[in-house]
């Protein structure tokens, strides 16, 4: 159950999906959304140019037009907060912040107006991360939308790939639990490669598909095939998410799925 969710964005159009994910998961969970803003200290803040909440749920028609800001959590449940994080370094700002406060789930985009992900940030944030140890919900370049027009979460399918390393145990787990409201159908996927014997991955998982060939595009290719609204991605948590992410086959899926991907550090 998400009780509490981070939302990084540098409010670029780009952005604009992770926050409707965020904002509706929220509702769906009745849960308090952190609204992390990530720019640079020289300009001028741009709040009144990022999409409102209350205004957004009134395209919804989950609140009535002219609705009050005390209604956001009278009527729905959900509590915002909008956080500034600024600076030359602003992902050590946002680990920061997940670190201290232990958010059930992390939501952002990987792209903005750097056209770099928030996340790097150096070896401090990192180790942050690593601490903190909190699943993210990551939206890609090529990612569709997880909402649809009337505010309804589309996050009920999904792939999740599966490997010896790192050990699997939990994911699955951790997707039901982070997403029970939505009860989500997860198909399991295995690329055998060589050297790589599926064996022990069946004995933990006797319903996983195994294919033969390269990881990432046979990740993508059936990602594509089964429709799947997002693509789970179990992490070696000793790395730390960041650490995993960068130039690693989750940060390549990512750059390249036409759907959101969770990151699920081990």
């Amino acid at each position: 159950m998400i009780h509490r969710i981070s939302l990084a964005t540098d409010f670029t159009e780009e952005g604009a999906p992770a926050f409707r994910a965020a904002l509706s998961l929220a509702v769906v969970c009745r849960a308090r959304l952190d609204i992390l803003h990530v720019g640079d200290s020289s300009e001028r803040s741009e709040w009144q140019n990022f999409p409102h909440v209350r205004e957004t749920l009134e395209a919804w028609q989950l609140l009535a037009p002219g609705s009050r800001q005390e209604d956001v959590q009278s009527l729905l449940g959900v509590g915002i907060s909008k956080v500034e994080i600024h600076g030359g370094a602003p992902a050590l700002g946002i680990a920061d912040f997940v670190a201290k406060h232990t958010p059930d789930i992390l939501v952002a985009a990987s792209h903005g107006r750097t056209g770099r992900p928030w996340w790097h940030g150096g070896s401090v944030a990192m180790e942050a991360m690593r601490r903190a140890a909190v699943p993210a919900l990551l939206f890609g370049p090529s990612s569709r939308e997880a909402v649809d027009p009337r505010g309804a979460l589309r996050l009920q399918t999904a792939l999740m790939p599966v490997a010896e390393t790192p050990k699997p145990r939990g994911s699955l787990m951790k997707i039901h639990e982070l997403l029970d409201r939505l009860a989500p159908d997860v198909h399991v996927l295995h690329v055998e490669t060589a050297g790589n014997s599926a064996a022990s991955v069946r004995s933990m998982y006797p319903q996983a598909v195994c294919v033969t060939g390269e990881v990432v595009p046979s990740i993508l290719e059936a990602s594509e095939k089964l429709q799947v609204d997002f693509i789970a991605m179990p992490t070696a948590r000793n790395k730390g998410l960041i650490g995993v992410l960068l130039g690693s086959t989750t940060e390549k899926v990512l750059h390249a799925a036409t759907c959101p991907v969770l990151a699920l550090p081990g």
